[in-house]
């Protein structure tokens, strides 16, 4: 069962969609169920082409959630659970194995099937893996382990910050606006851009408390048995993975990162690793608001 959720990806869900399913080559059948909403492009439209040559694709349509559920992370959460129900709701006549949640927005582009039949070649009992990216892993926002990222990193950076008692002017014209970056840009080093690790392939797999990096495989039962609902009403915003996977590991489940399950090199946010690029994207913003 391959699902996931998708947004204005008008221009490259097909060719992500066959690369992904070319990839899942190892099973004898494949059912999709994707989630769209807040599609400003023709997506929907895509979707429903794809539909007529890919029998056993379906989808959902949300319409426009934004102005009820204005929050990003909420409207992802919200459209997760949607295909959590359908799981749920069609498990009884389809008795699927094993869910792929997949980014189908560019983060798959460079999956394998090798990388996926690699999953089920190691004497480990998991009972979901996920991908690595061969230039460096790069979803923090979704990562927990115990010492190399035990908390928010955005939390992090937010808490550096306040630790700072003279702050650069940004105001200042260009020289004011290349001493805030440096002063900053040493802020989010810390906090965000030295944990994108590069885990070689071949290495040991790393047990998370939740992770993804764009691609998960999870035993089908933990669907059965949780959801991306929030653990904490309220509080800090966090990734709806972190919550879905903090149910899953309460309930006795196993979680790693495979090394091997390589679903892209570069992307845009592993690319953020170089300072001159993270120059150049701040560099931009900053002339936009002149």
């Amino acid at each position: 069962m391959l699902v996931g959720t998708i947004s204005n990806v008008e221009k490259i869900v097909e060719r992500e969609l066959r690369n992904v399913i070319s990839s899942l080559s190892r099973f004898k059948s494949i059912d999709i169920f994707l989630v769209e909403s807040d599609s400003f492009d023709k997506t929907h439209e895509v979707l429903k082409k794809l539909k007529a040559s890919i029998p056993f694709l379906n989808f959902v349509n949300l319409g426009v959630l934004k102005p009820t559920i204005p929050d990003r992370i909420e409207r992802i959460r919200y459209s997760r659970n949607i295909y959590v129900n359908y799981i749920c709701d069609n498990y009884e006549t389809s008795k699927w194995n094993f869910v792929v949640v997949a980014d189908l927005d560019g983060m798959n582009s460079k999956l394998k099937s090798k990388a996926i039949d690699s999953c089920f070649g190691t004497n480990l009992k998991w009972d979901a893996c996920m991908a690595n990216q061969k230039h460096g892993y790069y979803d923090l926002y979704a990562l927990r382990e115990a010492e190399w990222m035990p908390k928010d990193c955005f939390e992090e950076l937010a808490e550096l910050k306040l630790t700072v008692e003279r702050k650069p002017n940004k105001s200042k014209g260009l020289f004011g606006f290349i001493r805030a970056f440096l002063f900053y840009d040493k802020l989010r080093e810390k906090a965000i851009y030295s944990k994108m690790r590069v885990i070689k392939v071949g290495s040991h797999w790393i047990k998370v408390q939740s992770a993804f990096g764009g691609l998960g495989i999870y035993r089908t039962n933990l669907f059965l048995t949780s959801n991306y609902d929030r653990i904490e009403p309220y509080g800090n915003q966090r990734s709806e993975h972190i919550d879905f996977h903090s149910k899953c590991v309460a309930n006795g489940a196993s979680l790693y990162i495979n090394p091997n399950l390589i679903n892209a090199n570069w992307n845009i946010y592993n690319l953020n690793k170089f300072k001159l690029v993270r120059f150049a994207r701040e560099f931009l913003k900053y002339l936009r608001g002149l």
